[in-house]
């Protein structure tokens, strides 16, 4: 007999996942990012500009497609490139429709679970962020979902050519991303637990493996790229040594699973608050509904979504970033599906008793679906807030014709959009830009060091790095900015003179120009709230202003008071910046007025020991004896060897700093 799951999927399902994916596009173009956005974004925009390589393990597939946007006629590059992620977001809204029918079946409330499905997923803060500006996640959803789809159809109607679209889709998610290294586990258990019903072969398997191999095979364009001597060219993966370096990430494996157990276990406490952001306490529930509803009618893809979820989990929680909430995203994607088998549930099992209760519900939770779509139209217009062209275009200003621009780590929020500014906008290939940390992410300085680094030099000692630098500061034809006053510079012989935002190293008889950092920062008149600035960008901003309320404090300068409000309020979300804050209070003994400045910071980032050491000296000195105690016995839960708070225990006293 024909059950249910095996006949093919209604007409109606395609109109209203072609609905679900318009009206996602259409909330994607009306608040898209009309310019470069911060982090990986500018990195991205420099790199897809140039046909470069990435970082590891390069994102081939992604940089090839998101070009194309690039490339359309009559739109800003870097706008096409952001139009990308949100071609690549709708489309995953589409599948998430299509993925909801399978699971959840025809019924009458089927059109309406898979909308609320799909706008659930679509208008996630970070998933809506992420369709929004140049970043990769949403195309790995995107192929993510359509292999989750394409294995479903096959495990459905046993037609192997579906089994061979999930293997070249699978393989084409691989060149995206990383995390899809992790899924193959669930997608291999899933075709050995369906192998035998679908009659599946040996010969269909090795038809997959080489679609998949076929597919992967976009990861000879890293290596043909460096050899061309593209400029953006992480890790120069142009030698086999170097492409195998490149691919397996292996610039950040020393990094991964190398996080304390206190952090690991701390991201997996905020996990919940992650959903709440996302989903609201409503969709958590309803998610939660349409997980059991999954556990007892359809185990087995339960048991599929729960590997997926949870070798996901392993991963990120791991994973050397405080910006993982984009790392999740096979997470919103699952709680948005189980949110409309949820609705589909609830709905027809009120349509057998009351149709028109069918119909109220069905109603009220498509209400309550549209309502973040009205909200997501009231954020704020990101072309009138350009932060990054505003910001880093006070980097170039004192840069001359020729010059050397030392870009570091510390500040890659805004040096990932000079680099995206000069290479696609500001056309300035007369200024060298050299990567101070040595990790060969483009023009290096083991390069205009006369040292040709063919791999990546994630590992390369001090007294290397620090030769070769002498040897290119020593030519006195230019000049060289740093972010940064590197004390090595004054070792050295160097002078350090302050243009703006941007250090100098300065030789003997050099003039050391002032520019008065506040006017160029609102050169354009924009004061950026706090509100639509990300992590990464207001640690940024913020640290800038609290440097310069530093400067002009030190000189008296009656503007200092004013950095300082701004600086509190641009890195209002930021954890080093709340805590420098702190520390300005700290060190005139005003401990009443340094402890909301910690207190603030460890909401961001909890598992700072140092953080936690001042506010419990402010506290000790406030006469909160026992709320010290705690601070210190919570710092050591997350670092149990962090010697100042072991010594303050055990000895009373508490180390000034």
């Amino acid at each position: 007999m024909d059950t249910e799951a095996e006949r093919p999927l209604p007409r109606e399902s395609f109109y209203v996942a072609a609905a679900v994916a318009l009206a996602a596009f259409v909330i994607y173009a009306k608040t898209l990012c009309g310019d470069i956005f911060w982090q990986d974004s500018g990195l991205f925009n420099r790199s897809v500009g140039l046909l470069g390589s990435g970082v590891p393990p390069g994102f081939p597939g992604w940089h090839l497609a998101c070009y194309l946007f690039a490339m359309l006629p009559g739109i800003n590059p870097i706008v096409g490139m952001n139009l990308f992620s949100a071609v690549a977001g709708a489309a995953t809204a589409f599948f998430i429709v299509l993925l909801v029918y399978e699971l959840a079946g025809r019924g009458i409330a089927a059109p309406v679970g898979g909308a609320v499905a799909g706008l659930a997923y679509s208008v996630a803060p970070t998933v809506w962020i992420q369709s929004t500006t140049c970043e990769v996640y949403t195309t790995n959803m995107a192929l993510t979902a359509a292999t989750i789809l394409a294995l479903f159809v096959w495990r459905r109607r046993a037609d192997v050519r579906w089994f061979y679209a999930a293997a070249f889709t699978y393989g084409l998610a691989c060149t995206n991303h990383p995390q899809q290294a992790v899924l193959l586990i669930p997608y291999a258990a899933f075709v050995l637990w369906y192998r035998r019903k679908a009659g599946l072969g040996g010969r269909a398997l090795f038809l997959a493996a080489a679609l998949w191999l076929g597919a992967m095979s976009i990861y000879l364009y890293p290596p043909i790229r460096s050899a061309a001597g593209v400029v953006q060219d992480w890790g120069k993966p142009r030698t086999l040594y170097g492409l195998y370096f490149h691919l397996t990430c292996k610039e950040f494996q020393h990094q991964m699973f190398s996080a304390p157990w206190g952090v690991v276990l701390w991201r997996i406490k905020t996990a919940a608050w992650l959903y709440l952001d996302q989903f609201g306490w409503l969709g958590i529930a309803a998610g939660a509904a349409g997980g059991v509803r999954l556990a007892w009618r359809r185990r087995r893809d339960f048991i599929y979504f729960a590997a997926i979820a949870f070798f996901t989990l392993i991963l990120t929680v791991n994973y050397p970033s405080f910006g993982f909430r984009a790392w999740y995203f096979p997470f919103y994607m699952l709680t948005a599906i189980c949110v409309g088998v949820a609705v589909v549930w609830l709905g027809d099992a009120l349509a057998k008793w009351r149709r028109a209760a069918a119909y109220v519900f069905l109603a009220l939770a498509l209400a309550a679906a549209l309502v973040p779509v009205a909200t997501r139209f009231y954020q704020a217009d990101r072309t009138y807030y350009p932060y990054v062209r505003d910001f880093s275009a006070n980097y170039l200003r004192p840069v001359g014709y020729g010059d050397f621009m030392f870009l570091g780590e510390e500040n890659s929020a805004a040096t990932t959009g000079i680099q995206a500014m000069t290479t696609l906008e500001y056309a300035r290939p007369d200024i060298f830009f050299v990567d101070i940390t040595g990790n060969a992410n483009y023009f290096d300085v083991f390069d205009f060091g006369g040292e040709d680094l063919s791999r990546a030099s994630g590992e390369v000692v001090s007294e290397y790095f620090y030769r070769i630098m002498r040897s290119v500061l020593s030519d006195a034809r230019h000049d060289y900015y740093f972010l940064y006053p590197y004390s090595f510079l004054r070792l050295w012989g160097f002078g350090i003179a302050h243009d703006g935002v941007t250090y100098r190293a300065v030789r003997a008889g050099s003039p050391a120009p002032g520019i008065d950092f506040l006017e160029r920062y609102y050169y354009r008149g924009v004061d950026p709230p706090a509100t639509y600035l990300d992590h990464w960008a207001q640690g940024t901003v913020g640290n800038f202003l609290y440097e310069m309320y530093q400067l002009y404090s030190a000189t008296g300068d009656a503007r200092a008071e004013k950095l300082f409000a701004l600086a509190d309020r641009v890195g209002r979300r930021s954890h080093t910046v709340q805590h420098n804050l702190g520390t300005v209070f700290y060190l005139k003994k005003d401990y009443r007025g340094a402890a909301p400045y910690f207190e603030r910071a460890l909401l961001f980032e909890p598992d700072d020991p140092f953080t936690r050491y001042l506010l419990a000296e402010c506290y000790d000195n406030l006469g909160r004896a026992d709320d010290a105690r705690r601070e210190l016995e919570t710092a050591l839960r997350y670092r149990p060897d962090y010697r100042p708070a072991l010594i303050t225990l055990e000895t009373g006293s508490f180390i000034r700093w």
